[in-house]
């Protein structure tokens, strides 16, 4: 199954519209199970080429295509630590739509229990939605890519501040895998 896509993709380079493009007339398709290595010089349009796929760029002619629920994160060269963040905070920050969806289905309750038209409906697809990023879950799940690499519990209230350069490196990873929730292998 592919689930991510470039078709025909051209970037013009940042600043300079009438400079030759960074990227030209690219098409490139990942596939379910596929691993991929990206290698090139420096400016040959690595991090724009990522940025394309994440979503973080739009090409300036042809498309980028996304399987449903395919979401693409990028671990930064350098992440900057969270000002103040916890360990624990800082890897959180992954599970954001994960708290508004549980946010918004506690509105749809309150709304049910008030006879709302529509309210069980839109509680269910905000359910399935949950479901689909981890659910309840998602929380115990990141306790185990923490502790998987190398941040026990025991160390999930040390600031972010105190890690070194690799362990905040790792600490992005965790971040980064859990993005928008622990997504379920459906992609």
């Amino acid at each position: 199954m592919e689930l991510i896509a470039l078709r025909g993709v051209t970037l013009a380079r940042p600043g300079a519209p009438e400079a030759p493009p960074l990227l030209a007339g690219v098409d490139l398709a990942l596939a379910e199970g596929e691993r991929v290595g990206l290698v090139g010089r420096s400016g040959a349009g690595k991090s724009s080429l990522l940025a394309l796929l994440g979503g973080r760029l739009a090409p300036t002619t042809g498309r980028v295509v996304r399987a449903p629920g395919v979401r693409v994160s990028v671990l930064e060269q350098a992440p900057a630590p969270p000002a103040g963040a916890t360990v624990w905070e800082a890897a959180a920050e992954g599970l954001g739509e994960l708290r508004s969806l549980e946010a918004a289905m506690r509105a749809a309750e309150r709304e049910m229990a008030a006879a709302v038209p529509g309210a069980a409906d839109r509680y269910a697809a905000l359910t399935a939605e949950h479901e689909r990023l981890g659910g309840y879950g998602a929380e115990s799940r990141l306790r185990e890519v923490l502790h998987a690499l190398g941040f026990g519990t025991d160390r999930h209230e040390e600031p972010v501040a105190r890690l070194s350069t690799g362990e905040r490196r790792r600490l992005a990873l965790a971040a980064a895998v859990h993005q928008g929730g622990t997504q379920q292998p459906d992609h």
